[in-house]
């Protein structure tokens, strides 16, 4: 079981609904003593949860819980993250299908494509790469806006799937254009926060 601990579902970029992998995990409290309950489990996060991913659901109970009780309220959520389509652990109720890297860093959070990237050196042959493809970017967008759910993420895998291609595509004609190049859609389920 893969879970994630992430921020509950606020605005975030160009996709303001979207709830998916890529979103704040619990902070530290420098205002805190750093024997305090919340510094405590954010230091066994960042020791013993590999890229942020936790697979004790108790645990990441146990965290929400912890960051629940601080004044103000931090309201965090735990997501389960399958590969594909998968079913989930927990029995939770699925909000999307995400693009993601790592069960993190999202193509979908920031929104649908790269804007036109102001500045561009146009001497550099990749740079003229980079502006032909705003047109195709451009495209993409029209085109996968309308397959987002009200989580922000895409509610079928063959839609999702299909965007990935066709990122994967760009991504051959321009490396770089994206900044990982290992993305998978993967499933994103909300989990509930008491047993």
């Amino acid at each position: 079981m893969n879970l994630l601990i992430v921020d509950g579902p606020f605005g975030y970029n160009n996709n303001p609904r979207y709830r998916g992998t890529d979103r704040s995990p619990p902070r530290y409290h420098e205002e805190l003593d750093p024997s305090h309950p919340a510094n405590r489990a954010w230091i066994w996060l960042a020791e013993e949860a590999s890229g942020g991913v936790v697979h004790d659901l108790m645990k990441a109970r146990e965290i929400v819980d912890i960051y629940r009780h601080l004044a103000p309220l931090e309201t965090l959520e735990i997501v389960e993250v399958t590969r594909g389509e998968s079913a989930p652990t927990t029995k939770g109720r699925f909000l999307g299908f995400d693009l993601s890297h790592g069960f993190a860093n999202s193509l979908i959070s920031g929104g649908i494509a790269p804007e036109a990237e102001e500045g561009l050196d146009n001497t550099k042959p990749s740079s003229d790469i980079r502006q032909a493809l705003q047109p195709l970017l451009r495209l993409m967008g029209e085109f996968f806006t309308p397959h987002l759910n009200a989580q922000g993420l895409v509610d079928d895998y063959d839609t999702a799937y299909f965007w990935l291609q066709c990122i994967m595509a760009l991504q051959t004609i321009q490396p770089g254009l994206f900044e990982f190049g290992d993305y998978e859609v993967v499933g994103v389920w909300d989990v509930d926060l008491v047993a």
